[in-house]
């Protein structure tokens, strides 16, 4: 090889290295180190080609930038490598999300297309404290009674109240509730089982409740001291769980939720053992 073939490797070389330096691949140190070969090499050539120089030199020289831009290109091969691999997992990570929402989505469709089909609403609603709260809980038991035939009302303290002079707005309420005025002609019957009673408040309570329906005697009592819980019942087919009594609303913390089926299905069956739902006597038999 002559010395016009050498420099023209010189040359090719150096094109090379401007592309490479061109790449993000490389880093500051590495463009720099290059760069300083790159004019040693250069002023070495503009010093010595009219001088004697031996073709080893050259050579030398050549095969010391030819052995940093073989290590360079090995570590941008393993670069493009490695890319291409975490591309390949991020790739496989994000259809793995994907398949996770979509499935998070059907799940969410098959809920909210329960919501819109099951004749009891399956939302819960959770009342905190205030007068908020209360019309809040209100209005959750007014949209579950707005199309009841038939209503059972289990609530051990419902004919109880602080005082005389709330009565009024406490039957307004619970009225409203159960849409007494604007379902008044498709109600048949509204059976309450209660247990505490109060001389005078609750005696004015119940014949308030009386009076709103007569001539149709709608509401049906029921005193019982084996039941703790509330429970909104609706046409037999379908119940509200409340956490609190009606005149407890918006005072404490207190949960409504929709009671399964087979729960359902158990406090009838109770309901019916106890004589609750009958409104004649039981029978004695005697032995």
């Amino acid at each position: 090889m002559d010395i016009t073939e050498v420099t023209k490797t010189i040359s090719e070389l150096d094109n090379i290295c401007k592309l490479l330096l061109g790449k993000n691949q490389l880093d500051n140190q590495e463009k720099e180190n290059l760069l300083k070969r790159l004019e040693k090499l250069r002023d070495y050539l503009s010093r010595n080609f009219s001088s004697e120089i031996t073709q080893l030199d050259l050579y030398k020289k050549v095969e010391d930038i030819q052995s940093n831009l073989s290590i360079i290109r090995n570590e941008m091969r393993e670069n493009i490598r490695f890319n291409e691999s975490y591309a390949r997992e991020m790739h496989g990570l994000l259809m793995d999300v994907r398949g996770g929402n979509v499935a998070i989505i059907k799940i969410l469709d098959n809920i909210t297309q329960y919501q819109n089909t099951s004749p009891l609403s399956p939302r819960n609603l959770v009342t905190p404290v205030g007068r908020s709260a209360r019309g809040e809980g209100i209005n959750y038991l007014k949209e579950f009674t707005k199309d009841a035939r038939e209503l059972i009302i289990i609530d051990p303290y419902i004919f109880i109240v602080k005082s005389e002079d709330y009565i009024d707005a406490y039957l307004k309420e619970f009225f409203d509730a159960i849409n007494i005025r604007t379902n008044k002609n498709n109600i048949e019957s509204i059976r309450i089982i209660y247990d505490k009673w109060e001389p005078d408040i609750s005696d004015i309570i119940r014949d308030t409740m009386y009076s709103a329906t007569n001539p149709r005697k709608i509401f049906k009592l029921k005193a019982s001291k084996k039941i703790h819980d509330r429970i909104w019942i609706k046409n037999k087919k379908s119940a509200m769980f409340v956490g609190t009594s009606f005149n407890g609303l918006g005072n404490k913390l207190n949960v409504l939720l929709p009671l399964p089926e087979d729960d359902l299905r158990n406090v009838l069956d109770f309901l019916n053992s106890e004589n609750l739902l009958n409104d004649q006597p039981r029978r004695i038999i005697s032995i």
